[in-house]
């Protein structure tokens, strides 16, 4: 499956999940803007987050959500992640050589972090 400029822009106001196990790192945001860029080797996913957590607890601890002001941007060349459409809308980045999940969810799915649970982080 390949991502497409079109599909990357149905996720705006959506959120993404980014989980690399092995780099001990779990963050959720919210996705602004997002697209991609280029073709074949040259492509890359670049997304534009409103807000930005990161579960401090990952992975051995309980969820623990704190705001995260440094990942304001996330972006993934396309070349070194494997696309699968796992329903509901739902897209996976799959990468062995980084080794990144990155699940991107619509706007209208259910699984969705509410801002209000992280630590540090005003909206208004």
């Amino acid at each position: 499956m390949e991502l497409t400029p079109e599909m990357a822009a149905r996720y705006a106001g959506g959120q993404i999940n980014v989980q690399n196990q092995n780099g001990q790192y779990l963050h959720r945001g919210e996705i602004e803007t997002a697209t991609v860029h280029g073709t074949g080797d040259e492509a890359f996913f670049r997304a534009k987050l409103r807000w930005m957590a990161q579960d401090e607890g990952y992975p051995y601890n309980a969820v623990h959500w704190v705001k995260d002001t440094a990942n304001l941007v996330y972006e993934a060349s396309l070349s070194v992640y494997h696309v699968s459409d796992i329903g509901g809308g739902r897209t996976l980045l799959q990468s062995f050589v980084v080794g990144e999940l990155v699940t991107l969810f619509p706007s209208d799915h259910g699984s969705s972090l509410d801002p209000s649970r992280v630590e540090g982080l005003n909206l208004e």
